[in-house]
């Protein structure tokens, strides 16, 4: 059986719309929390890239500052290395001490030291790691290892070339200690570990006592600073110029090599 409502009956479950004051609606619509429990709405963090992006134009003059600090500290290291006589980053606990032999297997040693301080010897202390052999390419006669001496303590003022040993086929000349780095390779590895030894070619001497003293004097430094025999090279092996020309045109570069060992041995 259906019921039907009046119209008055009716009217009074209908609630017709009402339109409320401003502050009605605000009412009608906050919940009815205590303040101090409702939640506030967290802001939007900031992130690094829209940070960099608002402020960029302060960032940039502090990123060159710091550059510009960088370099200069570094300038000031380096330069400092140079004044106290040291190649940059060296350990300075595998910088050995230079022997000064006045003879090697009955073969005079003479030894006379370049000016410190001078152009060719600056005083940089090293590690020693190798030898390096040249050939002085100088075949007039004379041009023995007391002229190469002569020569070298005449331009070490001026000149920054410099090695360690000249050897001929009577006697072996010392110019540097060994533990002080000589720009014979014009590289800054060959320079900065090796040995420089030069061996005279002059016309009136011996080139094969020339050839047999360099050897001894090899044995003598390899076991002196307790080096792998195998650590010999030539002047090329560094980029520089072929100087060993009488020995590599000879084919007597393994021979020396094997001479070296067999005196050490």
């Amino acid at each position: 059986m259906d019921i039907k409502l009046s119209n008055t009956t009716a009217s009074r479950y209908r609630q017709a719309p009402t339109r409320m004051s401003g502050t009605a609606a605000k009412n009608a619509r906050t919940p009815c929390v205590p303040a101090s429990l409702r939640r506030i709405p967290r802001q939007r963090r900031q992130g690094f890239p829209d940070f960099v992006r608002r402020h960029w134009y302060r960032l940039v003059p502090l990123v060159l500052l710091t550059l510009t600090v960088a370099i200069l500290i570094m300038i000031a290291v380096l330069s400092g290395n140079k004044a106290a006589g040291k190649l940059p980053f060296v350990d300075e606990s595998k910088v050995q001490s230079s022997v000064f032999p006045e003879t090697i297997a009955s073969l005079p040693v003479i030894t006379e030291l370049l000016p410190e301080g001078s152009t060719a010897r600056p005083g940089i202390l090293r590690e020693i790691k190798f030898l390096v052999i040249h050939e002085t390419g100088n075949e007039e006669a004379g041009a023995d290892a007391a002229a190469h001496n002569d020569y070298i303590k005449r331009e070490a003022a001026t000149h920054e070339l410099a090695w360690h040993y000249t050897v001929d086929d009577k006697v072996i000349y010392h110019h540097m200690p060994d533990n002080e780095a000589a720009r014979h390779t014009g590289d800054p590895e060959g320079d900065g570990g090796g040995i420089g030894i030069e061996l005279c070619v002059n016309k009136d001497g011996s080139y094969d006592l020339a050839f047999k003293n360099a050897a001894v004097l090899c044995a003598y430094l390899i076991d002196s600073y307790d080096l792998d025999p195998g650590e010999i090279y030539r002047h090329s092996d560094f980029g520089g110029e072929n100087c060993l020309k009488i020995m590599d045109q000879t084919g007597r570069w393994d021979e020396f090599k094997a001479l070296v060992r067999d005196i050490i041995e």
